[in-house]
């Protein structure tokens, strides 16, 4: 069988070219498309570290919105916590009508008392002691501050006597009753004059200190 050929051969050399160029442009595309892969994997990743760090800053802001809340409540829990404190103190505090009773219950017949008094009588700010009420409180330069109230140290027990062993009584009577935790002679003298007129019997001022 004998097979003919009538294309002319310009014809079969561009239906050659034709294909050899559609064969490049098939691979060119391949390619392209396999660089286009990583390029657009990086730009994804990219806008993703994008929307990550947008999203990382309005967590710091709201953060940064509760850690102020946060403060705000706690320095609010302080004040509450101390007013508490302040009102649970002035409940317990014993009354001038109970403590002038308690000091009149165990005073010997030969004792009269010429003043009472706290002390200090007003509380400073260069106080030794005093009570600290609440927690600390952060301040916005990282400095911490504290509630104080500064506390009467002792009470101070004035008064004559006739002789010395009615004042010994009354000091141990005064520390038997369990209020305070030492009672200590400051002073004591003898009077020669009582409001201005001489006496002629013995008599005694004294000065005591009651601490609890």
């Amino acid at each position: 069988m004998i097979r003919v050929n009538l294309i002319p051969d310009q014809q079969r050399l561009a239906r050659r070219r034709r294909v050899h160029l559609a064969r490049w442009g098939v691979a060119f595309c391949a390619l392209l498309i396999c660089g286009a892969i990583p390029v657009t994997m990086d730009l994804s990743n990219r806008a993703r570290a994008v929307a990550l760090r947008t999203e990382q800053s309005a967590n710091d802001i709201q953060l940064t919105s509760v850690r102020k809340e946060l403060l705000a409540v706690t320095a609010t829990s302080g004040e509450v916590r101390s007013q508490i404190e302040r009102a649970a103190a002035l409940r317990g505090k014993r009354s001038w009508s109970g403590l002038i009773a308690m000091i009149g219950r165990v005073a010997p017949p030969d004792v009269w008392l010429r003043g009472l008094a706290t002390e200090p009588a007003q509380p400073g700010s260069n106080s030794v002691r005093g009570r600290v009420l609440g927690e600390a409180k952060p301040k916005a330069d990282g400095v911490e501050s504290r509630v104080t109230i500064d506390a009467p140290r002792a009470l101070v027990v004035e008064g004559y006597t006739t002789n010395h062993q009615a004042l010994y009584q009354l000091m141990s009577g005064l520390k038997n009753t369990g209020v305070f935790t030492s009672v200590t002679l400051r002073n004591s003298s003898r009077e020669h004059v009582l409001r201005g007129m001489p006496v002629d019997f013995d008599l005694f001022t004294f000065e005591l200190a009651c601490g609890w």
